[in-house]
This record gives C-alpha cells, structure tokens and sequence, in this order.
C-alpha cells in the first residue's frame, strides 16, 4: 500500500507540473549516431555504424537518414556509444551493434547489425543503455543488467561482464534508469534516486568518490522524475522544474559556474520550469515549458548549438530553436524536435550523425528534411524510388517518370532545410531540375505523386 500511495503521488505531481501535451522522446543521440522515432512503425537511424549499431543489416556510415523496416510496434529506444535497444509494445527487447562487452545480452555473440530478441527478457516496461552496458526494467519494477561490468556498472555485487541479463539485488520500485561510460542511475517510485558503478568523480553523488558495485543511493534528492547520465556526470529533473548535477565537471558540464568536480547534487541556480534534460559524453541539455532550450558544458564539436565553439560553464538559451518537445544529447552532438515533428541537429559530424549529407561539424541547428514527418512508412515503402539521371551532375538534374504519373510534385532543400526549388513536373511540361546556380553539395529531392512520397539525394559536383 505505500509503494501504491507513492506512485499516485508521484503521478498526481506530474499531472500537476507538465503540460497537457506529454513530452515525447522521439529522438535519441547515440555515440556518434541517430535515431528519430516518427511513429511507432518508422524509425529512422543514421551516423556511425561500424558495428552495426543503426540496425539496417550493413556497417556503412549513413550521413542521411534510411528507414530501419526491421521494426515496428516501438514503444521506445535507448541507445549506447555502439549499440541500441528497442523495447516493443509487446514488452519484449530487441538489441543490435557492438558486443565486445555482451551488452546485447543473447550469450556469446558477435556484433549484430539486424535487431534481435533479447529472448530471456519478458514483461519489460522500460529500457536503458551506458555505453557499454545496458538496463531494462520489469514489470515488477526491478531491473536487470548486462555487458560491461569492469567498475560494477551492473549493480550485482560483481566486477564480472555478463553476455545475458543478471537481475540487480534488492532493487525495487523502479520506474526510470539511465546509463553512462560505466556508472548506472535509477529513480524509484519514491522519487528517490540510485547509482551504482564507477565514482571517480562523485558521478553516483552519495558525497563519496569510492565506487560501488550494488546501488547507493543518491544524496539529498526527493520528487525526482527524470534523470541523465553523462560520460562522468549525472543530471536529475524535480517535480518543481528544478534540475541538478553532480559528478565529473572539467568542462562545465554541472552547469554550476565552475569547473570543480561535486561528488553530491546541487541545484542550477537560474533554471526553472525544466521538463525534459538529457547528458551527452560532457555536455548537459535542459528544455523549459516554454519550448526553448538551454545548454552548457564542452563545445569543442560545437554540440552547444550556439554558432561558437566556446564552453559554458552555466546554462545558455539557443536563440534559433523554439517551440521544441524533445531533446537528446548523442556523444559530442544534439538533437531537437520541434511540436510540428521538423528535426534539428548540431554538433560533431565525423560519421554522418547529424544526417545531413555531410561528414562537417557544425556549431549551429540544421533542419533536416525527413519524409517519415510527411508520410508513413507503409506509404514510403510502396514508392519506388525515382531515377535521376546524371547523379552526380554538374547541376542539371532529370527524373526519369513513370508514364502512369500525371505529374509529379517536386521540393529541394539543402542541407540546412532551405527550400532552393519548388515546381510540378511531368512527361509533358519537362522533368528536369536546374541546380547549376547553386554551389557545389549535397541536396534533398522530395517528390510527391500520386503513389505516395519519396525522398532522394542529389549531389551537385
């Protein structure tokens, strides 16, 4: 009965404090990949994947963003630096990328580049991933872990990797769990917050640098319902919109003004009416109610967003993104999505995980015109794709139509959303597209017919 009272207050302060429309994480940072989720059948993966980790059956680089049809009934995902967990409607969790640690959890394994069903997991309700290791949670509200386990990052009492799920001791009521370089996070129903791991820099904020490999909990913490792990950092959201920070602080990732590593919690003064946050490797996210979002800590890739690459040892407004619903902080890049679902990425670049057609960093939001937010994937996968002749080209571009189409809608974006052309073309009128005015590049085709869309790239040389 008290763990039941706890949950309907911890209910009744989220009621309270959110706004009616529920923050939706529908886009998820990796190590140096991406993840959008359109719906609950189409998630779109791009970036690295030299294990595997975007899950589409290949280990070439994506720097734009392809359909993973692998997947469907998604509930959410979780990713690590090189691998990613997909928890189902179903309660079930499939897994795909690296496995040198057994975080995919199926035995001994090599990397897996297609999803599979992590078969000894059943009744899962939430999912969670460090970089090497990963967390699920029960239906009973325990949780389990598996793979790396050098610095007890698995929560059993051991220091040994496990290649299937172990359940952490005397853990219960848990509702939410995060994981970072080798430290793991939990919230209970209470509110309440525990780690366990790695805590050369106070990361597990129990006022102690000692590690540990069974759960502590996390000092001076109440009304918690949200919670990030960073590489060597920790982030937690109260009820009140209030976040705090502990743990590593080389780069100003706390948000606290200084650059002193805090092994207990401290609040960030000046930062209020917060719902969501999210931890990169050394960098920190915060999005307030009112659709903006604030950054700090390192910006040597330009991950802040903010047309520099100088840190922030406190929290900054990105003054070109409003209007936002969901964050995530990959590795040394971000993403945001907006409530009319365009996506935006800044940051590193150097395996395509901005997907933007580029391998360039870059310190400021670019757009990114996804078809999955114009169309389903049921629509998408009945296209076929248009032929453009020559492509590359030197700037003129021709569609070779199908004779059933009337005609066909065409739209060109660059690689930072702006719309270059916009014209109808047919068999009759023409099918050509004229970019020789536009300099040298990658570019985006979308079509519309009266098939459904697709989407192309175009590269002007």
């Amino acid at each position: 009965m008290k763990s039941l009272t706890s949950l309907l207050n911890f209910l009744l302060a989220l009621f309270l404090f959110f706004p009616l429309q529920s923050y939706c994480q529908n886009v998820v940072g990796g190590g140096n990949s991406s993840s959008v989720m359109c719906d609950k059948n189409t998630l779109l993966v791009f970036g690295c994947n030299k294990y595997g980790q975007l899950g589409n059956g290949d280990n070439s680089h994506q720097s734009i963003p392809v359909i993973l049809n692998a997947v469907a009934d998604i509930k959410t995902i979780a990713t690590g630096y090189y691998h990613c967990l997909l928890l189902k409607n179903d309660s079930t969790v499939w897994i795909w990328g690296y496995n040198g640690y057994g975080q995919l959890g199926v035995g001994p394994s090599s990397s897996r580049n297609t999803p599979l069903q992590v078969n000894s997991l059943s009744g899962i309700i939430g999912v969670g991933a460090g970089y090497y290791h990963s967390l699920a949670i029960d239906h009973n509200n325990t949780v389990w872990g598996w793979g790396n386990n050098a610095e007890g990052e698995l929560g059993n009492g051991s220091s040994t990797n496990s290649d299937i799920p172990i359940q952490v001791p005397n853990l219960t009521d848990v509702i939410a769990v995060d994981g970072g370089f080798d430290h793991s996070l939990a919230i209970k129903i209470d509110g309440t917050v525990w780690a366990w791991g790695d805590n050369s820099f106070g990361q597990l904020g129990n006022g102690t640098t000692v590690d540990t490999n069974l759960p502590v909990q996390t000092s001076g913490l109440s009304n918690i319902i949200a919670i990030a792990a960073g590489a060597h950092h920790s982030l937690a959201l109260k009820d009140d919109g209030t976040v705090w920070s502990w743990g590593r602080n080389q780069y100003g990732q706390l948000g606290n003004g200084s650059q002193v590593h805090n092994s207990a919690p401290t609040q960030l003064l000046g930062l209020t009416d917060i719902i969501a946050i999210s931890a990169g490797a050394v960098h920190s996210l915060a999005l307030k109610r009112d659709g903006t979002l604030w950054v700090w800590g390192q910006n040597l890739h330009g991950q802040l967003g903010l047309g520099s690459n100088t840190d922030h040892l406190t929290p900054v407004q990105i003054p070109s993104l409003t209007d936002l619903s969901a964050i995530s902080a990959g590795g040394y890049h971000s993403l945001a999505q907006q409530k009319d679902g365009s996506v935006w990425t800044w940051g590193g670049n150097y395996f395509g995980g901005l997907g933007n057609g580029t391998y360039s960093n870059s310190n400021l939001p670019i757009e990114l015109p996804l078809p999955c937010l114009q169309t389903t994937v049921e629509q998408l996968s009945n296209v076929e794709p248009i032929v453009i002749y020559p492509n590359p080209s030197a700037g003129i571009f021709n569609l070779d139509l199908d004779k059933s189409l009337d005609e066909v809608q065409t739209s060109v974006y660059s690689t930072v959303g702006e719309c270059i052309s916009s014209q109808v073309l047919s068999n009759e009128t023409g099918t050509e597209i004229n970019l020789s005015a536009q300099p040298k590049g990658v570019y985006f085709l979308h079509t519309v017919t009266a098939k459904g869309r697709s989407i192309s790239k175009l590269i002007k040389h």
